[in-house]
C-alpha cells in the first residue's frame, strides 16, 4: 500500500511597495486611459507635443484605428523617469553619418570579415 502526501497550498507571497504595480486608477477601480488631447491637458502642453514625446522620447502609447491611447500611469512613469539619453528616432537621426569620415571603421571591418573567413563583398549569384 502507497502513502499518498499531500502538499497544503501555498499561501501567496504579499508584494512588497516596490513590486506593487503603480497603476493609476480612477475613483471606481477602472485603469485610466486618456485620449491624445486628454494626455494633452494633463500634461498642459499641445496634442501635437504629445506627439512629438511619443515619437521621439518615447512616451508609451497605443494607436487604436487612427487615435492615441495612453495611460495615465504610463505618463507619471515617463515623467519620473530622468531623461539621460537620446532614444527612439532622434536618437538614430543624431547617429546618421557619425562614422562616415572615421579612419578606422575600414579596417575594423575588414578585420572582422577576416575573422570570420569571408571576403567584405559578398558576390551575388
Amino acid at each position: 500500500m502507497s502513502v499518498t502526501t499531500v502538499k497544503p497550498p501555498r499561501k501567496a507571497r504579499r508584494k512588497s511597495s516596490s513590486e506593487r504595480s503603480t497603476t493609476v486608477r480612477s475613483s471606481n477601480g477602472a485603469v485610466e486611459v486618456l485620449t491624445l488631447a486628454e494626455a494633452a491637458e494633463y500634461l498642459r502642453t499641445s496634442e501635437a507635443g504629445v506627439l512629438d514625446a511619443i515619437e521621439q522620447q518615447d512616451l508609451p502609447a497605443r494607436r487604436v484605428g487612427q487615435e492615441w491611447r495612453i495611460l495615465k500611469s504610463a505618463i507619471e512613469q515617463w515623467l519620473l523617469t530622468p531623461q539621460t539619453r537620446t532614444t527612439g528616432k532622434a536618437a538614430l537621426q543624431s547617429l546618421a553619418g557619425v562614422w562616415k569620415a572615421d579612419p578606422t571603421i575600414e579596417p575594423m571591418l575588414e578585420e572582422v570579415y577576416r575573422q570570420r573567413g569571408r571576403p567584405m563583398l559578398e558576390k551575388s549569384t
